[in-house]
């Protein structure tokens, strides 16, 4: 994120929890890239990024278009912060699977933390036309529409957000700065307090209590 860092954009890590396999490994496994693959999953479910990226990578060495080994190993760049690798990654995820959601919208998380704004509205858009019920690709479009202070594009979307997923905090937060900004104050208030009862996140709950002492004029 580039300015206001409480606004979360969230990653889709899709089946990170795999089943684990029968040994743990600590070097690239033999076999086929299945092998490789779920060897990777393993790792990085244990956050041994330097292991998964290595299995994926053998993964691919052997089957060239296994898009979950690039769309996986590009998650693992963007855990790390490797915004450039990551991009690339999913390219190559997105070229062979071009309908994936899931991977438009990672690359759209990516775009957002290279401060490419307007290309991460493009991949959150794209995503969206294929899964229009997200309540998290709403509401990562509403986080980028945040950075760029479109306060009623930001709004409808997190709207949106809440109507698919009204148990997801992140959202009541998005939604008590949008009110903030644009002075409603009553109803960023009942969002910030609403965002407090779901959320057991200490970084985010720092931000919202004292977004709170802001609009209630304490200290």
């Amino acid at each position: 994120m580039r300015r206001t860092r409480w606004v979360v954009v969230w990653m889709i890590v899709a089946g990170l929890a795999a089943t684990l396999l029968g040994c743990a490994a600590d070097k690239a496994t033999g076999g086929d890239a299945a092998t490789h693959l779920e060897a990777g999953k393993v790792a990085a479910d244990g956050r041994d990024f330097e292991l998964a990226i290595k299995e994926f990578k053998a993964a691919i060495e052997l089957d060239p278009k296994l898009a979950d080994a690039y769309f996986r190993l590009g998650n693992v760049y963007a855990e790390q912060g490797l915004s450039s690798d990551a991009e690339q990654s999913y390219k190559k995820a997105q070229a062979l699977k071009p309908n994936d959601a899931d991977i438009l919208s990672n690359l759209g998380v990516v775009y957002y933390h290279m401060g490419r704004l307007d290309d991460a509205v493009v991949q959150f858009r794209e995503a969206l036309k294929i899964k229009p019920d997200d309540a998290d690709i709403h509401y990562n479009l509403g986080g980028v529409y945040v950075q760029q202070s479109k306060w009623d594009a930001a709004l409808a979307e997190f709207e949106i957000a809440k109507a698919k997923n009204p148990g997801l905090p992140e959202v009541y937060l998005g939604l008590g700065y949008v009110y903030k900004e644009t002075g409603r104050k009553a109803e960023a208030i009942t969002a910030l307090e609403k965002f407090l009862e779901l959320s057991n996140s200490p970084q985010w709950r720092s931000q919202a209590e004292g977004l709170l002492s802001e609009l209630r004029g304490t200290p």
